[in-house]
């Protein structure tokens, strides 16, 4: 696994972190190394005996075979995932003009800088997604419906990914919902902490300045303002 996590830190993060023009090439490794990273969250999240409670059934029989597809897959027993697709999403800046619903305050903070995995679903699919800052990834335990996702699937050998894009509306329900939990999270650091924050951005401010971080807080703030990006209350 770690040469195909190799390959991705050094071709193709770098191009979605600093936001280069896409579509972005790969190679057989991405689609590889995305599935041994959802093999390893749906692992992790077996370990939780209430993990899997709010699946159907039929989503609950799939989750062995999807671990087994996956990991058959990542070590070259099989030449594919099967049924269990992979997806991938470099991420750019969300806008409060962008879509058709209120977004979050810290909503590009969320999609440019948040890492975490998650496993969830709805009545017609279930993902293990994979977030790591702008890179996300949903690779499904039941593949969604035909037609619903255009241009995000990974091609098993050569292809490319970022180029036009079509997802299901819940999807932007569901990153809204994941940018809000981050949020309150945020909210409920101590002064402490917040202290610490403050200083280790002042003990550099150049870096700081420079980094990506500041560029997703400095997109939120131009599209919420400073009162709602940096508020503790609403």
């Amino acid at each position: 696994m770690g040469r195909f996590e190799r390959r991705f830190a050094e071709d193709l993060f770098p191009l979605v972190v600093g936001q280069q023009p896409a579509p972005y090439r790969h190679g057989p490794w991405l689609s590889r190394f995305l599935a041994s990273v959802a093999w390893r969250t749906v692992m992790l999240y077996s370990e939780e005996s209430e993990a899997f409670d709010y699946f159907t059934p039929e989503q609950k029989a799939l989750i062995l075979q999807a671990v087994e597809h996956w990991r058959a897959f990542v070590h070259g027993e099989a030449d594919t995932p099967g049924i269990h697709e992979v997806h991938f999403i470099p991420m750019g800046t969300l806008g409060a003009s962008t879509l058709d619903r209120p977004l979050p305050p810290n909503i590009n903070f969320y999609t440019l800088r948040s890492i975490e995995i998650h496993v969830a679903g709805n009545s017609s699919q279930a993902f293990a997604f994979v977030k790591m800052g702008p890179a996300v990834s949903f690779v499904f335990i039941q593949p969604p419906p035909a037609g619903s996702w255009i241009g995000t699937k990974v091609a098993l050998g050569d292809g490319q990914v970022g180029g036009q894009m079509g997802m299901p509306t819940q999807v932007l329900d569901y990153f809204i919902e994941r940018a809000e939990l981050v949020r309150q999270a945020n909210r409920r650091r101590s002064p402490h902490q917040n202290a610490r924050i403050r200083d280790s951005i002042a003990a550099d401010m150049e870096r700081a300045a420079a980094s990506g971080t500041f560029g997703a807080l400095e997109a939120d703030v131009i599209w919420f303002g400073v009162d709602r990006v940096f508020s503790l209350g609403g």
